[in-house]
């Protein structure tokens, strides 16, 4: 068993090293030299072209003064809808609540990205061998009376279920 394990690792690997070490297109084969000159001070930085995915174990204050003016939130569609029903599961709801507040108090804004699909509400049948968190969704009426619920649920008169 541990050998069928170390071929197929080892194949794998051979197969990754294989798409790094071929060029891609538009690629030349020449040498290129980058130099990064850090003790030379290029200007302030601006500010719109700074963002960051949002971590919570990441204390705002360590991204210093690059002030970020956005973060980027996965809403985790996939999780936050509590299937087979349209409606939102209340623990993964609640925490992207706390994610957007933790991120309007560092005085960025919020990029939720809409993502993935729920299962249940995919365009899929059985058998279908795609994953479903990248299908389209199955109803498109439906699924725009999820995105509407969920805008309201995290915009700015979200107050009453416990958050800013």
């Amino acid at each position: 068993m541990r050998r069928a394990v170390a071929a197929a690792l080892a194949a794998a690997l051979a197969g990754c090293w294989s798409l790094l070490a071929t060029p891609t297109a538009g690629a030349h084969a020449g040498r290129v030299v980058v130099t990064v000159d850090a003790e030379r001070t290029a200007g302030t930085t601006n500010r719109k072209l700074v963002g960051f995915g949002f971590q919570p174990a990441v204390s705002a204050g360590q991204f210093g003064p690059l002030a970020p003016a956005t973060f980027r939130l996965d809403a985790g569609l996939e999780h936050l809808v509590a299937c087979p029903s349209t409606s939102f599961a209340p623990g993964p709801l609640a925490d992207l609540q706390r994610r957007l507040d933790t991120v309007a108090q560092t005085g960025a804004e919020a990029i939720v990205i809409l993502d993935y699909m729920p299962p249940c509400l995919a365009d899929t049948g059985p058998g279908d061998p795609r994953d479903p968190t990248r299908l389209p969704p199955r109803d498109p009426a439906v699924w725009q009376d999820v995105i509407t619920r969920l805008v309201t649920a995290l915009g700015p008169g979200r107050a009453a279920a416990g958050s800013q």
